[in-house]
């Protein structure tokens, strides 16, 4: 393919008219309690989800999936809101269509948000800038002005009153960066099957990371092509012959491969192939979301461990208190048990009966590393453990060591009085008191012969 544009042969990729783009940019952050949520979030103009479980649904996942993802109660699963929106506006060459806001309340105080747009033009580029320019919050001050009217202001609207935080603007709208996750469908009018396969999956690496520095037909010359391949064989899905997935930390990224039929031409813009990812999204995407979130949030508390212990070990300056062995009020049990109430109540190891449907999962999960997320919060876990464990036993030690010091002077003691009777020290020797100094080093000497013979043999 790059050996053909040196040539001046106009790649395959330029056979396609126009390439599309639906998407869905998801944010969290973290809600405080608050009263009436439900009647203030529909005061600011969002209007209760009315999700119900198809046939389908009900034969595909769990019971215990379901009732999570579809909960009646948001203390107990997602419970969602939605904004329906029906603007655009022109970047370019690019035409940006405003589909739908929704808001996800979930347990643990999690928050989710997704920006449901639909994005088309010429040149894959453009699609890339302005892509990596809107999920950034950072850029959100000086967008189009729709963007920020229907799209920004509503969610700040939320964020403010879900976080008591006044003062909170676009750039509190994300927690754990300032870029929106995105989970996206791509596909064009001519397909994209012409492409050769390390040409496609170039166009698929760009796209699922808004690459800046394509060119017009989603290629680079200069890109990195093993290392394009080696991420391709790591983190795709590539299941069935027309379109294939790229599952990266901050993007899902569909790739339909097919050119689309001629019946559907007239609606290519809204193809009914895509109501299937949407189903998708709403159940899986936002589920794994969740967890990243949850984790992400719940791994930043090692640091709040640290400082509650510092702090105790600097205010607990007296003999006694540094003698106290820690109890089930340390932060680090505290964090021990939230864990754990996650991991028992939220995380669903079976979510479906389809192999399809899991292998899907999977990819996401593994694209924004949840794993690691819940193997770091086991290390922090084990490692303020075993440090905690490692204080205690060193305090215990001491109490220890006081307790053997008052039996063996009450051993000399008594040991002392009890050959003074049988014997009187005065009777041979100069006096009492070196008597009692002999009992003692005979004792002390004996106490180290034990001691040392204990723990040779250990």
């Amino acid at each position: 393919m790059l050996s053909q544009r040196k040539r001046g042969v106009t790649p395959p990729c330029l056979f396609y008219r126009m390439i599309y783009q639906k998407a869905y940019l998801c944010g969290h952050f973290t809600s405080t309690h608050v009263s009436d949520l439900t009647k203030q979030i529909l005061k600011c103009g969002w209007v209760k989800s009315k999700d119900i479980i198809s046939e389908t649904e009900r034969e595909v996942y769990y019971y215990s999936f379901q009732e999570f993802m579809f909960s009646k109660s948001m203390t107990h699963g997602c419970y969602s809101f939605n904004k329906t929106l029906s603007d655009e506006f022109v970047v370019g060459d690019t035409h940006v269509f405003l589909r739908k806001l929704q808001l996800f309340i979930l347990p643990l105080n999690v928050v989710l948000f997704s920006i449901n747009i639909e994005i088309s033009s010429e040149n894959v580029k453009n699609i890339c800038s302005l892509m990596r320019r809107l999920r950034n919050c950072r850029n959100y001050g000086s967008l189009h002005k729709k963007w920020k009217e229907k799209v920004v202001a509503p969610l700040k609207e939320v964020c403010q009153f879900l976080t008591g935080n006044k003062n909170a603007s676009y750039i509190d709208l994300v927690e754990n960066s300032d870029r929106l996750k995105i989970m996206r469908i791509v596909w064009s009018d001519g397909g994209f099957e012409k492409l050769e396969t390390s040409d496609r999956h170039k166009l698929l690496y760009n796209l699922c990371t808004d690459d800046w520095k394509t060119d017009a037909d989603g290629l680079s010359v200069d890109e990195n092509s093993e290392y394009i391949e080696s991420m391709y064989s790591k983190h795709s899905l590539h299941i069935f012959k027309d379109w294939e997935v790229l599952s990266l930390s901050n993007s899902f990224t569909v790739l339909y491969k097919n050119k689309i039929d001629s019946d559907e031409i007239a609606n290519i813009a809204h193809p009914k192939m895509y109501d299937y990812w949407d189903a998708k999204f709403r159940v899986l995407y936002i589920y794994a979301l969740f967890q990243k979130c949850y984790l992400f949030k719940l791994n930043n508390s090692h640091l709040e461990i640290i400082k509650k212990n510092n702090s105790r070990q600097i205010s607990n300056k007296s003999f006694f208190n540094f003698l106290s062995i820690k109890n089930d009020t340390s932060a680090l049990t505290s964090l021990t048990k939230e864990y754990s109430s996650f991991e028992n109540r939220y995380v669903f190891r079976n979510l479906s009966y389809n192999t399809f449907t899991s292998t899907l999962y999977s990819s996401m999960y593994d694209g924004l590393e949840i794993e690691k997320e819940r193997q770091e919060i086991s290390r922090v876990i084990k490692s303020e453990k075993q440090e905690e464990d490692a204080a205690n036993s060193k305090k215990l030690n001491i109490v220890l060591l006081l307790l053997s010091l008052f039996t063996m002077f009450s051993a000399i003691l008594a040991a002392g009085q009890l050959l003074d009777n049988i014997i009187p020290f005065d009777s041979w020797l100069p006096n009492t008191n070196i008597g009692y100094l002999l009992v003692t080093i005979l004792v002390i000497v004996t106490f180290y012969f034990f001691a040392k013979r204990f723990s040779n043999e250990n």
